[in-house]
């Protein structure tokens, strides 16, 4: 089994892709997107799309497991969060890999 874990950020979105085998884990690939805070936030979600589709596309995952939004008191930062959420979860829609979501 191939699972790709997502801590999706406006800033930063960090994933790892790992394989399950024969109850041994293997990291296959890990990596962060970054964007830039200057571009307007539309271009800043695609750039996170694209290249989490670039990386779900190369490793085909059985499953994507994204972080659930977490709401403290910084409303911004909640709502940034649940962009960068919501275009890792139409990445994986887009690619026909099931999401499950932690906390």
């Amino acid at each position: 089994m191939i699972i790709m874990g997502v801590d999706p950020e406006l800033k930063v979105t960090g994933y790892g892709v790992i394989s399950f085998q024969n109850n041994t884990l293997k990291s296959l690939h890990y990596g962060g997107i970054r964007t830039d805070p200057d571009l307007p936030t539309p271009q800043r979600l695609k750039r996170i799309y694209d290249a989490l589709s670039r990386v779900i596309r190369e490793y085909r995952p059985d499953v994507l497991v994204v972080e659930e939004l977490f709401f403290n008191r910084n409303v911004n930062t909640a709502f940034a969060v649940g962009m960068a959420r919501g275009v890792t979860m139409l990445a994986a829609e887009m690619e026909g890999v099931p999401v499950d979501s932690y906390t």
